[in-house]
């Protein structure tokens, strides 16, 4: 037997041996008149004007079948009513006047109604930049100018919830102690503001016995808890932890994301589900670095991309190159509620907790986040520019010499005159101090080598790794 779907109701009736199947249209109602009745087919498949029927083979309605919308079906005793669309006048909607503003909560990551996100490698400091933004908009401490503890604009004190599905809570616990004892912020600041939980065994989907998709019991657990503290927005950190569905399946991350995109829309909060990167190179504001499917970030309205500092960010920057893991840059991946902004800088500190022991004499240390910025001198260096200035250096002029930072060396061979040439929004003095700093840290280092226009050995600069060596001189003129 085949079962057919027709009208919202099924049919049932005999298999046929060609592929071909035959409805007859629903009888009027007894207490109405047939309205008419419209020609058959050859085939015997009517339509009545009003009604559903037509003749139907395995490919489907006929064209110029004449198929018509017939009366909605009504629902049966302790069945729910057909679904309906809301559909609603413009006209009246711009007749209303403007609606309100998009509730945002903290700069441009956290907004109620949306679902954000914040794409990293494993083991970078995602975890402690999401718990400075939690703090930040949960404190609600601020400047002058609103901005918070993170460095964003606060814009509403908000009640968060993390879920820490990665750390124990002893080591949640620690984190949080870190963040404290950095910013010097008090019990009573988060009372009743922030919360946090380490749940186990939840999931908020999974797949049941039948290889169906359904929610899973973090789902409802999370709506209670929005329900009990009154909640402005929910962390799962990380959202690859909170499912127990297929990460690369993109019917199964879409069935996630509805679920979360559903929840922040229903009970009007934010929703925020940082995630792993895929392994290898990753670049700063990839949207598509996401391990596994990309349905997530699809559905995310706010996406930012966590990444370290690279070797020539270091550079730029007037930074020890072995010290950039501490540095970590939050681009825009995707962000459909508010213009580009720029890169946005954090620094990760090490915490002492002091809780050291008499069998333990030596206390924990814990990253800390803080945001950061470079110094003023270095504003505008961007890798492609750092790389320009030290790649000039290490091929020298074009005629044979090399750049120099003796004050004594000619004003063509003067290193600082290069900086200038790339930025020449800066003077003298921050484009000496660049060149300094690259010295200092052992970007650029000074050795002999052989002047073929003056017919003499001078000193000049290299670049340590560079094509350029030093020349077999021993000892360079005093005068330089």
């Amino acid at each position: 037997m085949t079962c057919c779907s027709h009208a919202g109701r099924s049919s049932v009736v005999p298999d046929f041996e060609e592929d071909y199947i035959e409805i007859k249209p629903d009888p009027p109602p007894q207490d109405e008149p047939n309205k008419g009745t419209g020609s058959h087919g050859q085939n015997g498949a009517g339509a009545q004007s009003g009604g559903t029927g037509h003749a139907q083979t395995g490919a489907g309605p006929q064209p110029g079948s004449g198929l018509q919308s017939g009366p909605r079906p009504e629902a049966q005793p302790g069945q729910p009513p057909p679904p309906q669309l809301s559909v609603r006048n413009v006209g009246d909607i711009l007749q209303a006047g403007l609606p309100p503003p998009r509730d945002k909560l903290l700069g441009n990551t956290f907004c109620k109604e949306f679902l954000s996100g914040l794409i990293s490698p494993g083991g970078i400091g995602k975890t402690s930049v999401r718990l400075l933004q939690a703090v930040a908009v949960s404190c609600g401490r601020t400047d002058a100018n609103g901005i918070g503890i993170s460095g964003e604009r606060v814009y509403k004190r908000s009640k968060v919830l993390i879920l820490c599905l990665e750390d124990s809570e002893k080591e949640l616990n620690r984190r949080l102690w870190a963040l404290a004892l950095h910013y010097g912020i008090l019990p009573e600041e988060l009372d009743g503001w922030l919360y946090v939980d380490t749940p186990i065994g939840l999931k908020l989907a999974t797949i049941n016995n039948k290889k169906q998709r359904i929610s899973g019991g973090l789902e409802q657990a999370v709506r209670d808890a929005i329900a009990k503290y009154q909640l402005d927005l929910v962390i799962f950190d990380p959202l690859a932890d909170a499912h127990e569905l297929d990460e690369n399946a993109a019917g199964d991350m879409n069935y996630v994301a509805g679920l979360l995109t559903r929840m922040a829309i229903e009970l009007t909060i934010a929703i925020d589900s940082p995630h792993h990167a895929r392994k290898g190179a990753s670049s700063p504001g990839d949207p598509d670095a996401i391990r596994g499917s990309t349905a997530i970030p699809a559905k995310s309205r706010i996406v930012y991309s966590l990444t370290a500092m690279s070797v020539k960010e270091a550079q730029g920057f007037g930074l020890n190159p072995e010290d950039r893991h501490l540095y970590l840059r939050v681009d825009r991946s995707k962000v459909n509620i508010a213009p580009a902004r720029e890169t946005q800088w954090f620094k990760l500190m090490s915490v002492d907790l002091g809780n050291a022991t008499e069998n333990n004499p030596y206390s924990d240390y814990v990253q800390a986040a803080e945001p950061w910025s470079p110094p003023a001198t270095w504003q505008g260096m961007e890798p492609d520019t750092v790389e320009a200035i030290l790649l000039g250096i290490d091929e020298g002029m074009p005629n044979g010499q090399r750049y120099g930072n003796h004050h004594n060396a000619s004003e063509d061979r003067q290193a600082w005159r290069l900086v200038r040439r790339f930025c020449p929004e800066k003077d003298e003095s921050a484009c000496q101090e660049i060149i300094k700093t690259w010295m200092r840290e052992g970007t650029l280092y000074a050795d002999n080598y052989f002047d073929p226009i003056e017919r003499k050995r001078r000193k000049c600069l290299y670049r340590k790794g560079g094509e350029a060596k030093p020349s077999d001189f021993h000892q360079a003129t005093e005068d330089e």
